[in-house]
């Protein structure tokens, strides 16, 4: 991990706020010869995409491996009754979107039912716990817990079977979403158990069927009714699970309900080419405030609905003009209807939708600097990490790909050099910055330091921004009133096993 403290002064300069007339009348700029070239930009980006056959088929193999010790681990802890009947995988991120390059990892939400996921009466440990916490003790807690019941456990076994040397598996159990996080054959695994207030799971569910509209409309209803009947249940023990399945379903809607099928694949072209320049520019990482594929989608997906018919280098273009000029705080979103805000103003529910009084300008650690909401109840702020100096990174880094398009011409920006030298080149951060903090984790005599630096991780972003707001310096005043920002480089991560 590589922090800048002190930034180099930029030439940037600062773009005007955009008129709202600016959107229709922007339209033909489109047709300009300058933007009518796609070619040359898709090419690029099939290659940089391009998965080779070795790569599918282990991703294929893992996804059966996950599926396959789920449901042994079902039927092995319950004795093939404890934990109810079936469950249902969805694969979504990257995979769901079709944005998969040879190091992406899979983001893998397991549905299951939730007839043993309660509190046991005689456990006092459990009942303490729980009126606390919401959780259960490590003996009962059949996901995270510690025992030779629990998922992780199962797992943490079956990996030292077949490949004890090369896989790590680590659990972060704390986090807004919590999961397991496994490498298995050269992939990395991000796991998400979402109990449900069912006692059976049709073993035909598949949330992630997109064959035609009537399918959509179907799995994108059964998405809704399970959300909004957990929310208005006010049973703690199922935030998480409305927050994953909030999370899968702005990924699903976003692009096979709100996207015209014409235009897919352009917004899949869209989004694989702002998710490769952010990475690049390291500043895509959630867990250290940056963008991520949630937050890229509802971009994408605006960007496409207010220019339905325009070329893929264009809608890259006024991607970069749009967010660096957007006036944030205000938020984004990419719909609203009526009966949503009444129901926002008239209702408490387990899990609470975000609105503008959330916003306090004054408040240095809220996650409210770059609201972009999702656009179903409970309507929730996807970039709650990001903080007013990621922020200030993400809309430089905006600007100063908007401005290439501007300095450079027809030929330029037709030619492959434009996308591979300059748009996409990645930031090359020991030339820009002048001053470096390396955090280094380690853990002496312990046989899984992966799990401890996975949630040690956790903690950096928060306690990067109280170190600038309440550190004094050698004279008593304040880091914030002489510093200017800092950049957390999210590609340089590293790991060593010792």
């Amino acid at each position: 991990l590589v922090i800048q403290t002190i930034n180099i002064n930029s030439n940037i300069p600062t773009q005007n706020i955009l008129i709202p007339e600016y959107y229709a009348n922007s339209q033909w700029i489109n047709n300009s010869p300058k933007y009518s070239s796609k070619d040359e930009l898709v090419n690029f980006l099939d290659e940089i995409y391009k998965c080779d056959k070795d790569t599918i088929n282990k991703r294929e193999m893992v996804k059966n491996w996950i599926n396959k010790n789920v449901e042994k681990w079902l039927l092995d802890a319950s004795n093939g009754q404890l934990f109810g009947k079936g469950f249902s995988m969805i694969v979504g991120g990257s995979t769901l979107h079709d944005t998969i390059t040879s190091d992406s990892d899979m983001d893998i939400l397991i549905i299951i039912p939730n007839s043993s996921f309660l509190i046991n009466p005689y456990c006092k440990e459990c009942q303490n716990i729980y009126a606390q916490t919401k959780k259960f003790c490590d003996l009962h807690d059949y996901i995270f817990g510690s025992n030779k019941w629990s998922l992780y456990t199962f797992l943490k076994n079956e990996l030292e079977k077949v490949n004890k040397d090369t896989s790590f598996i680590s659990k972060i159990e704390n986090a807004r979403i919590p999961l397991i996080s496994i490498f298995f054959e050269g992939i990395d695994l991000d796991i998400m158990i979402a109990p449900i207030p069912y006692k059976n799971i049709p073993n035909d569910l598949d949330l992630t069927d997109h064959k035609d509209k009537k399918t959509i409309l179907k799995n994108i209803q059964i998405l809704d009714n399970l959300i909004n009947e957990m929310n208005k249940l006010n049973d703690f023990q199922y935030v998480k699970s409305v927050l994953m399945l909030n999370g899968y379903r702005i990924a699903y809607r976003e692009k096979f309900l709100l996207i015209d099928p014409k235009i897919r694949d352009k917004f899949t072209n869209l989004l694989k080419a702002v998710k490769l320049w952010a990475k690049r520019k390291h500043i895509y990482s959630n867990i250290f405030g940056y963008l991520s594929g949630t937050i890229l989608t509802i971009m994408v997906s605006k960007i496409c609905l207010i220019y339905p018919s325009a070329n893929l280098p264009f809608l890259l273009q006024q991607f970069f003009l749009i967010y660096s000029t957007w006036t944030w705080p205000i938020p984004l979103i990419t719909e609203l209807e009526e009966e949503n805000l009444n129901e926002i103003s008239n209702n408490k529910t387990l899990v609470e939708s975000w609105n503008l009084t959330n916003i306090n300008p004054k408040d240095y650690s809220n996650g409210d600097k770059m609201p972009i909401i999702s656009s179903n109840l409970p309507h929730q702020n996807t970039s709650f990490n990001i903080n007013e100096f990621t922020k200030q990174k993400i809309i430089e880094q905006m600007r100063e790909a908007f401005n290439l398009f501007e300095k450079n011409s027809l030929k330029e920006i037709q030619s492959n050099n434009f996308w591979s030298e300059e748009l996409f080149k990645e930031l090359n951060y020991i030339d820009q910055y002048k001053y470096f903090i390396i955090i280094i984790c380690a853990i002496k005599n312990n046989n899984n330091n992966n799990e401890n630096c996975e949630f040690m991780k956790t903690k950096i972003r928060r306690a990067l921004v109280n170190w600038v707001y309440k550190t004094n310096n050698v004279d008593g005043e304040l880091l914030i009133e002489y510093f200017d920002s800092y950049h957390v480089i999210s590609g340089y991560q590293k790991k060593k096993i010792w």
